[in-house]
């Protein structure tokens, strides 16, 4: 529920949730979701977007405003926690000043995510309070 409004899960997790990796396109999702996803999105927005928003802003309206944005791009209703959960990529790409270790800190989020959904179906009922 996000500010009194109940938010789905994403199709794909509830896919996962329902059937495992028992369906036909199963690990080509999970290839995308964990590998795929990750490498792009970072490319895209702490790559592309932070670079050109760090010529004009300082390092911290930087990290928000590209939070902000990609919390967004993943739907209104799951805005607030990815965009939470983007500030750590955008510190790690401010940090190192390399792509590599938000990537991976975005498919490690992706994996464990997607592998406790497989595992434990009943936690989406938690965290979407179904």
């Amino acid at each position: 529920v996000a500010l009194g409004h109940p938010v789905a899960p994403q199709d794909t997790l509830l896919r996962f949730a329902s059937d495992g990796l028992a369906w036909n396109g199963a690990w080509y999702w999970a290839f995308a979701i964990v590998v795929v996803a990750p490498v792009v999105e970072e490319i895209l927005f702490r790559g592309y977007l932070f670079t050109g928003l760090a010529v004009v802003l300082r390092p911290w309206p930087t990290q928000l405003a590209t939070a902000i944005l990609f919390g967004l791009a993943h739907g209104l209703g799951h805005a607030l926690p990815i965009g939470v959960l983007s500030l750590l990529f955008g510190y790690l790409r401010q940090r190192h000043g390399a792509l590599l270790p938000g990537m991976l800190a975005h498919a490690l989020h992706n994996a464990l995510t997607l592998g406790l959904v497989v595992h434990w179906p009943g936690l989406l009922d938690l965290l979407y309070a179904r």
